[in-house]
């Protein structure tokens, strides 16, 4: 089912951190992320981040700018209009389904089980989820 229309909801879009990245890193596909996210401020969409995303772009705000570049990222990840989603049991399952399943990482498999279980909009620069389209909608951003 589409992220369009579930019912008369808003759009739901999940944010891979390689969106994320780009949005903060202003790279090709930065002018949408930042689309979804004036959506997002007005109520037009809901937006959400699989927790593992908080944390890969934290480890590499960490690697870039130490213990005060991983303050500012999560500092400001507070004032974007995103949902974190955080474990379940169900997501622990139709994450290990994902990774059993696809040849992902292990963060792109919770990632994709993130926008599987919200019936989400997948919106990403990685090839890799194109193998897993029959499982979610997917909104790619220009690969690099």
């Amino acid at each position: 089912m589409s992220s369009e229309s579930r019912g008369g909801t808003k759009p739901r879009y999940l944010l891979d951190t390689s969106a994320l990245l780009t949005f903060s890193g202003d790279e090709p596909g930065a002018d949408a992320v930042g689309s979804w996210l004036a959506k997002g401020r007005r109520g037009e969409v809901q937006l959400y981040v699989c927790f593992l995303s908080v944390m890969e772009a934290g480890y590499k705000a960490y690697q870039a700018r130490g213990e005060d570049g991983l303050a500012m990222l999560l500092a400001s990840f507070h004032q974007l209009p995103v949902t974190r989603v955080d474990v379940s049991d169900e997501l622990i399952a139709l994450a290990a389904r994902m990774k059993g399943m696809y040849r992902l990482s292990l963060a792109d498999a919770w990632v994709l089980a993130t926008a599987k279980q919200l019936h989400a909009t997948l919106v990403h620069k990685d090839p890799e989820f194109e193998q897993a389209a029959v499982e979610v909608q997917l909104q790619p951003l220009p690969y690099r």
